[in-house]
């Protein structure tokens, strides 16, 4: 089995976070998907247990919540026009 050297698996990390897609990290690390996919699978798992393991009570006094506006199908502008959108299109809130 081949081992990719650090850098490459940084690399593959660092542009996983910063938000670059799974197809970009292939092409400009110059790995297969299925590798990228696996090393990621692979560091999501670590990532679990370590926090299995790390984290146990955790107390919060203060929730921090941001609430955004997504859209089904369309707007509710654009909805109330056309009624061919089906039950529940329009804004939604989180």
């Amino acid at each position: 089995m081949n081992k990719l050297l650090m850098y490459k698996r940084v690399m593959v990390i660092w542009m996983q976070v910063v938000g670059v897609s799974m197809q970009s990290i292939s092409r400009t690390v110059g790995i297969s998907f299925n590798a990228v996919k696996k090393m990621l699978i692979n560091a999501g798992e670590a990532c679990v247990e370590y926090h299995h393991q790390t984290v146990r009570v955790a107390h919060s006094r203060l929730v921090y919540c941001v609430e955004f506006r997504s859209f089904c199908y369309s707007e509710n502008k654009n909805v109330v026009e056309n009624n061919s959108f089906p039950l529940g299109a329009g804004d939604v809130w989180m």
